[in-house]
């Protein structure tokens, strides 16, 4: 095909400059003879990435879904008909990648793979939800993946996040990768030529290079069991640590093949003492506990090893394990009002029992009373349960608290800058053998200022 004929179906300006190694495109549209398919998506988003990598590490696969939501009305869609085009386009590739480039030339691609994927849930009437077409970038013609109706079938409206495809790729060079997804709405526009009126959404992966720095973070300063006269107890409520890897340029990055991380604590067990790629989430983030401490400092120490084994050891000595619960708590108590709202419970200066549900304001510092008897020690567990304030979903820690002579509780602050609205973190308070009180509590979207940082404060 000449560079001409190339060209017709869609135009690509491609701009070289030196800005942050990066390269530009943009799509402009042009002729495509396909049939009209009536627009009924109302948004694009990225799903989960399935990828073994969880974080994009030059030449390891990554690979991710795109979800789509749907408008309020269902659509009919005659028997083999296209209910669904989905187009990705690289808009920005690191320089120096030989594979993935915004260029027609010969052994390059302007896109990532997209794979169509089958939903019986969002496309009704049609076997294993519809048939899925898959189509690599040919020359200027981008990636697509079609749904198409093998009958007579129904795409479900009211819908949100719903799986079509995955996008994936090996990436060649360190730095920012960023994708065009968009669904056709060929009322007004051609298939596979992006236009103004298309449903869309830029997808952005930051590919890491090798490991150069490690680096921990402790959750708590101050940890305990949680049950009564606990000597030993679970990594559950043990110090928490988040464990984290950068590159040469500061970006965030995992441990690749034949590459780890020995954890070690001086006063303890530790949860996990071999990190490996697995054991990284999304944020790029690995967490290990340790627990079964005596009373005092513990110091954690992170070793890389294998192909990372060039890199320095890093400590931590932030956390020390307290006193053990000597009595059950017998209740939770919120003393701050202001941007705070009871859900489900008696009252927020009485929570007790396991049905308790509070909403606060997004940015609300929560100040917390543990009851016990005066003077005795109890315990009270955090869990991140949506991961909003640690980026890693379901992180757990127990911090000590100590009732006072005269008032017969222990004060807990807990911060919550930037923690997200929808995002649930759950406080339970120890018992004479469990958790038996405890309270959601779910963060909403408010104008209240209280922004704070994210730390835990215990005072008698």
């Amino acid at each position: 095909m000449s560079s001409k004929t190339t060209f017709k179906r869609i135009a690509l300006v491609a701009v070289a400059a030196l800005m942050g190694g990066l390269l530009s495109v943009v799509a402009t549209p042009a002729a495509n003879a396909e049939a009209p398919n009536a627009k009924v998506f109302s948004a694009i988003t990225a799903g989960s990435t399935t990828s073994t990598f969880q974080v994009a590490r030059v030449g390891q696969t990554f690979t991710q879904y795109v979800n789509v939501s749907t408008g309020s009305a269902n659509w009919d869609v005659a028997s083999s008909s296209v209910a669904l085009r989905v187009n990705a386009l690289w808009t920005a590739v690191p320089a120096g990648d030989t594979a993935n480039a915004l260029s027609t030339s010969s052994g390059y691609s302007i896109s990532p793979t997209l794979t169509g994927v089958s939903n019986a849930t969002l496309f009704t009437g049609s076997t294993n939800g519809g048939l899925v077409g898959s189509n690599a970038a040919v020359g200027a013609t981008p990636a697509y993946a079609t749904l198409t109706a093998s009958s007579a079938g129904i795409v479900v409206g009211s819908l949100t996040k719903q799986n079509v495809a995955t996008i994936s790729f090996t990436p060649l060079a360190g730095g920012t990768y960023s994708t065009l997804v968009w669904s056709d709405d060929l009322a007004s526009g051609t298939a596979g030529v992006f236009d103004a009126a298309d449903v869309s959404r830029t997808f952005t992966v930051v590919a890491g290079t090798a490991p150069t720095a490690v680096k921990i973070t402790s959750v708590a300063s101050s940890v305990a069991g949680l049950a009564v006269g606990s000597t030993t107890y679970s990594d559950a409520e043990g110090a928490g640590y988040i464990i984290t890897l950068t590159d040469s340029a500061g970006r965030v990055t995992i441990p690749g093949v034949g590459e780890a991380l020995t954890v070690a604590a001086s006063n303890g067990t530790v949860s996990d003492a071999s990190l490996t790629t697995a054991d990284f989430n999304t944020s790029g983030q690995a967490f290990v506990q340790v627990y079964n401490g005596a009373k005092g400092l513990t110091t954690l120490t992170v070793t890389p090893a294998g192909a990372l084994s060039g890199i320095t050891a890093v400590t931590d000595s932030s956390a020390t394990f307290g006193t053990a619960p000597t009595v059950p708590g017998t209740k939770l108590y919120v003393a701050n009002t202001t941007g705070v709202a009871l859900g489900a419970g008696s009252s927020l200066t009485s929570l007790v029992g396991a049905s308790n549900t509070v909403t606060f304001a997004v940015g609300t510092t929560l100040s917390l009373r543990a009851y016990a008897s005066a003077g005795e020690y109890t315990a009270v567990q955090i869990n991140d349960t949506s991961g909003g304030l640690t980026k890693r979903a379901g992180t757990t820690w127990s911090v000590p608290v100590t009732s006072g002579s005269s008032t017969g509780y222990g004060s807990l602050s807990l911060a919550t800058t930037g923690i997200s609205a929808g995002s649930t973190v759950t406080v339970n308070l120890s018992s004479s053998s469990a958790a038996t009180h405890s309270v959601a509590f779910t963060a909403a979207a408010s104008a209240i200022n209280a922004a704070s940082t994210l730390h835990q404060q215990l005072h008698r």
